[in-house]
C-alpha cells in the first residue's frame, strides 16, 4: 500500500525574478502534454488555496479562471469532511492575512493554521491513504553552514524545512536524501507512475529568456538552460521518507 492523496502546504512569499518566476506544481500538469499523459493514469490535481495572491498564479496563459486557483481554507475542510478530495492538493496560506510566517506576521498563526489542516486531515478518512508535506519556499535565516550542490547552470539554493506527515512516514526520521521543492513532483510522478515533466516539456532545455531583471543572464538576451529538475537521480523524490 502506499499514499494516493498528496497534500502539499506551501509557506512564506515568494522572492524571486520575473524571468524565472516559479510556478506551483499543478500548472506543471498542463505542460506538453503532460496534463494528458496524467489523467490517462487516473491523476486529479487542485488548488487549496488560502487567499491567493492572484499574480502568482499569472503565467503566459492567463490563470486567473483557472478553478483549480479558486480554492479557501473552507473549501479544503468541506472536501476532507465530504471525502471529495482529489489525489493531488496543494495549500498556499495567505501573505496578506498574515498566515503564511512571513515577517512581519506573528509565526504562531501560520503555526496554528498548520495544525488545524493537518488535524482535519488526520480525522478524515483519507488520512489512511495520505501524505501531507509542509515545505517552505524561503529559509527564514542568514546563512547555511553546507554550500548547495551545483546540480545544473543554476545550482540548488540554501536549505528549507519541510516535514513529512503521514501513516506510512518514518517515525522520528530525518532523512539525508538531497531535495530540492521540485521532488515534490517527483514524488508525486513516482506515486501515481507519471512521466517526468522533464521528458514532455523542452522549452528550456537550451535557453532561458533574459533581461534586465535576470541575473543569470547578465544583461543578454538568454540565460543558461533550465531544462526541468525532476529527471535529476541527483535529487531524491521523497519516497526515501516512508515505509511503503
Amino acid at each position: 500500500a502506499q499514499a494516493d492523496q498528496v497534500y502539499i502546504e506551501s509557506l512564506y512569499a515568494n522572492t524571486h525574478t520575473d524571468a524565472a518566476r516559479p510556478r506551483p506544481t499543478f500548472l506543471l500538469f498542463d505542460a506538453g502534454g503532460y496534463q494528458d499523459a496524467a489523467h490517462t493514469n487516473g491523476v486529479t490535481a487542485t488548488v487549496a488555496a488560502l487567499y491567493p495572491d492572484i499574480k502568482y498564479f499569472e503565467g503566459p496563459i492567463n490563470r486567473l479562471k483557472d478553478r483549480r486557483t479558486r480554492g479557501s481554507k473552507g473549501s479544503y475542510l468541506n472536501d476532507l469532511r465530504r471525502d471529495r478530495l482529489p489525489q493531488v492538493s496543494f495549500l498556499v496560506p495567505s501573505y496578506a492575512r498574515g498566515w503564511d510566517e512571513h515577517p512581519p506576521a506573528d509565526v504562531s498563526v501560520g503555526m496554528g493554521i498548520q495544525e488545524e489542516l493537518v488535524t482535519a486531515l488526520r480525522a478524515s478518512a483519507a488520512w489512511d491513504t495520505s501524505a501531507y508535506v509542509i515545505t517552505y519556499d524561503e529559509h527564514g535565516g542568514y546563512f547555511d553552514h553546507v554550500a548547495p550542490l551545483q546540480v545544473d547552470a543554476f545550482g540548488l539554493g540554501i536549505r528549507v524545512p519541510t516535514w513529512v506527515i503521514s501513516p506510512y512516514a518514518k517515525a522520528g526520521h530525518i532523512e539525508a536524501t538531497v531535495y530540492d521543492h521540485v521532488s515534490t513532483l517527483k514524488f508525486i510522478e513516482t506515486v501515481f507512475e507519471l512521466p517526468t515533466l522533464a521528458s514532455k516539456n523542452h522549452l528550456f532545455d537550451v535557453s532561458t529568456p533574459g533581461g534586465g531583471n535576470y541575473e543569470a543572464s547578465n544583461g543578454a538576451a538568454t540565460g543558461p538552460p533550465a531544462p526541468p529538475r525532476d529527471a535529476l537521480e541527483d535529487i531524491g523524490d521523497l519516497t526515501e521518507c516512508f515505509t511503503f
